[in-house]
């Protein structure tokens, strides 16, 4: 079963009852296989972000998850000491062509844990990219539940941003 809606009280007892959520990692650990291991044994859908290349060469440098059909990116950035969770949400034509409101309402989600970006894509087309990073120092255990769990909190902020973002636009205008 994968899930496929925030749900807390659905999520309650699995993370509980999932063994392999029960161990430890350094940030060094977490390495982008690791990370998929652990997001699909929390019954998501999860899978390594791989980047190819100019020589053709292919990495993970990620964990993407799909939930009801919106992709996150979960990484693992050592130099920042944090996990990077990220959401990248496409605008409606509409909303493309008024970056200055675009960015004043990102300015609004600041002030929340999960903050909001306005970013362009190759094609020039602007999305909103939420981002929250969770600060892990060198040499310190996160356990798998734990960063499962603030995935869970992640994806209950961006839906709340995602459901506020029309009424923002229009109150910045």
């Amino acid at each position: 079963m994968r899930h496929n809606a925030v749900d807390e009280n659905k999520y309650a007892g699995e993370a509980n009852s999932t063994p392999k959520l029960n161990m430890n990692f350094t940030l060094d650990q977490l390495t982008p296989e690791t990370m998929t291991m652990l997001f699909s044994n929390a019954y998501y859908e999860a899978e390594n972000n791989i980047y190819k290349g100019e020589s053709g060469s292919e990495e993970a440098i990620g964990t993407l998850i799909t939930v009801n059909n919106t992709l996150s990116i979960i990484y693992s950035d050592l130099q920042h000491e944090c996990i990077s969770y990220r959401m990248n949400v496409a605008l409606r034509e509409e909303y493309h062509a008024d970056r200055k409101s675009l960015l004043e309402v990102c300015n609004i989600y600041d002030d929340f844990p999960v903050h909001a970006t306005v970013e362009s894509g190759d094609d020039k087309e602007p999305y909103i990219s939420f981002v929250y990073k969770h600060i892990v120092p060198k040499g310190i255990d996160i356990s798998a539940k734990e960063i499962v769990n603030v995935f869970r909190v992640f994806e209950k902020y961006c839906a709340q941003h995602r459901t506020m973002f029309t009424e923002l636009h229009k109150s910045v205008k």
